[in-house]
């Protein structure tokens, strides 16, 4: 059989030809009376070959089929049936077909004579449908498949196949993803309104379960891309109603608000709306789970800080006190040994309390949570880059009036921090680099040196409460 198959594909390609170059005006359209033995001959022909494809003997079938086609492609009433019969045979012998180039081959056949159909019988949106679904489903090039379905969305105008809306929507995620020219966010937003005013116009009409059905595929397979394409509005109208569908249940309004803080900010009227109310229905219950892991002696302090930060979002009347007790718990985050809790999530955790420190002017006590923290994280350039910064600005700190030589080797630690910032972390190099640049500046002079008797690169432990070993530095 495979031998016979390949003879076939050789016709089939002569055939093929044929068809793409045939126009409107040379297309041969013929009926029953143009087979060479009469139109009754070419009728029993036809029987036949449709009887093997029901037997499904499709080798025998295409023979018949192939040699009436050549005189009879209308067989009036049933103007279609020659094409489509050809069409399938076609795609059956493309899909039991191993050879690449032979499969392909047939593919095309089923392509032209889809094209040749629509010369003689008119454009129909339905056909085109199916047309370009086989065409992808074969594997066949899916820039030339999405065409096709273009062109069926085209012919149906305001009530195209329902089908082609879902495989649309797959094909030109895909290629929006995979930066296909033409497939922008532009392109994809502009077609995801069209399929949902084509929706709209259809909710009510003959077909409108089966919009719905591929509907619900349109929005599967945007809603991978949603956030890139999407802006704000686009997520309010969306939520909307289930907000409404899920006004009190506390799980699903959390999920909505989560997503409206993240396409919209905390300043949104509908966030505005859903996050009180999530916090109403959930408060009581929250209480009394959160308290009882604080109370419960087998919580780590990290589950305990986690619960202090719910509370604190849930109870806006105590978050002051849930705060305070949240970060009290910090240090002993820092030296617990039963975390649970990965280096990062612990790390950073510590590098936070850390900067509150900072910010509240306690940079002994800061210093020593960025040395945790980089115990955790020891390529990470942050807790250097703010010992450094700390050093820098402890000028005020550790001079009499604030300026001077005392207050210019505050700089010399700070160096050696931002140093060590970009050699474990080259994400933090542009950082220290700009500090180190700026702050260069305000080191003593060499001469302001040799009057203090400091030689240049000697080793000199800064005092005041920085009390690091450095090296002498002059400009």
């Amino acid at each position: 059989m495979k031998a016979h198959l390949k003879k076939l594909i050789k016709i089939g390609a002569v055939a093929l030809f044929g068809f793409v170059g045939q126009n409107n005006a040379s297309a041969q359209c013929d009926s029953w009376d143009k087979y060479p033995q009469g139109a009754e001959e070419a009728k029993k022909v036809h029987v036949i070959y449709r009887d093997k494809l029901k037997e499904k003997n499709f080798t025998e079938a295409y023979k018949l089929w192939e040699e009436l086609f050549k005189y009879v492609q209308v067989p009036l009433p049933a103007k279609t049936t020659h094409f489509m019969d050809g069409v399938d045979m076609s795609l059956y012998f493309a899909k039991n077909e191993k050879d690449a180039t032979l499969k392909k081959e047939w593919i095309e056949k089923a392509i032209a004579l889809y094209d040749k159909n629509a010369v003689c019988n008119g454009e129909d949106a339905v056909n085109r449908a199916y047309q370009a679904y086989y065409m992808y489903a074969n594997g066949y090039d899916a820039e030339k498949s999405y065409k096709v379905f273009e062109k069926s969305l085209e012919l149906g105008k305001d009530a195209p196949p329902p089908m082609a809306l879902g495989y649309m929507s797959a094909i030109s995620v895909y290629f929006y993803r995979t930066k296909v020219a033409g497939f922008d966010a532009k392109y994809m937003v502009a077609l995801y309104e069209r399929f949902k005013k084509i929706v709209e116009l259809n909710e009510k009409g003959k077909d409108a379960a089966n919009y719905k059905k591929y509907w619900l595929e349109v929005e599967k397979q945007f809603n991978v891309i949603g956030g890139e394409i999407f802006g704000c509005e686009f997520w309010v109208e969306k939520l909307n109603p289930q907000v409404k569908a899920q006004w009190d249940n506390a799980d699903s309004l959390k999920a909505i608000a989560t997503k409206l803080v993240e396409k919209c900010g905390k300043e949104n009227a509908l966030y505005l709306e859903v996050w009180p109310r999530y916090r109403f229905l959930i408060i009581d219950i929250e209480k009394v789970r959160q308290d009882a892991i604080l109370k419960s002696d087998t919580s780590t302090v990290y589950s305990k800080i986690l619960a202090y930060r719910i509370l604190t979002e849930l109870d806006s009347a105590n978050a002051a006190d849930y705060k305070a007790k949240e970060w009290a718990l910090h240090p002993e985050l820092a030296t617990s040994t039963k975390e649970w809790v990965d280096n990062d999530t612990r790390g950073k955790a510590v590098y936070r309390y850390a900067f509150q420190l900072y910010r509240d002017g306690n940079f002994s006590s800061a210093r020593t949570y960025c040395r945790l923290t980089s115990k955790f994280l020891p390529n990470w350039g942050d807790p250097y880059l703010l010992v450094g910064t700390m050093y820098a600005s402890s000028g005020p700190r550790c001079s009499a009036e604030g300026r001077g030589f005392d207050a210019q080797i505050c700089v010399w630690p700070a160096i050696d921090e931002w140093v060590k910032a970009r050699a474990v972390d080259p994400s933090a190099a542009d950082e220290a680099n700009q500090l180190i640049g700026k702050y260069s500046a305000f080191i003593p002079t060499k001469s302001e040196l040799a009057q203090r008797g400091i030689a240049e690169g000697s080793s000199f432990t800064v005092p005041c409460w920085i009390q690091q070993a450095t090296v002498a530095r002059g400009l």
